[in-house]
C-alpha cells in the first residue's frame, strides 16, 4: 500500500499493515468525527498500491448519524 486517503478531514484511516504478499489481504481502520454531523453520511477512501491490476481502489462508507436526544432540564 503506497498511500490511504479520506475523502475530508473528518475521517481517519489507519490500515493494519502497509506491505501485503500477493493473494493475501488486510484491513483499513476508519474513524469519522460526527461532531456537527447529522443524517445520511457518504464518505470515501481512497488506497493506492503497487498492483498494476487495481492501482486504485475506492471504498465507500455510508451511514447515519443520529443527533443525541435533548437532555431533560431537572424539575424546580
Amino acid at each position: 500500500i503506497r498511500k490511504v486517503k479520506a475523502s475530508c478531514g473528518c475521517t481517519a484511516v489507519t490500515p493494519e499493515k502497509t506491505v501485503i504478499a500477493p493473494g493475501k489481504s488486510t484491513s483499513v481502520e476508519a474513524q469519522f468525527d460526527t461532531n456537527g454531523k447529522s443524517g445520511m453520511q457518504n464518505k470515501s477512501i481512497t488506497v493506492i498500491t503497487n498492483d498494476p491490476k487495481a492501482s486504485t481502489i475506492i471504498l465507500q462508507i455510508t451511514g447515519t448519524v443520529n443527533a443525541p436526544a435533548p437532555v431533560a432540564e431537572p424539575a424546580k
